[in-house]
């Protein structure tokens, strides 16, 4: 259990440094296109910490 919860966290935080760093980049590019790919760089990590949240689930279901 702990080890779920451990895991959760780190993603949740690379997510939300990911999140962080692409508004940054955007916020101070004249352009402000998101690409494709950091689109999925972010539908991973969201999907990563759902599948966390299901192991967690199930574990105590």
């Amino acid at each position: 259990m702990v080890l779920h919860i451990k895991y959760l966290l780190s993603y949740l935080c690379l997510l939300v440094v990911d999140i962080e760093r692409l508004l940054e980049q955007k916020i101070n590019s004249e352009v402000g296109i998101v690409t494709l790919r950091e689109i999925d760089v972010l539908k991973a990590r969201g999907n990563i910490i759902i599948y966390i949240i299901n192991l967690q689930s199930k574990h105590y279901s």
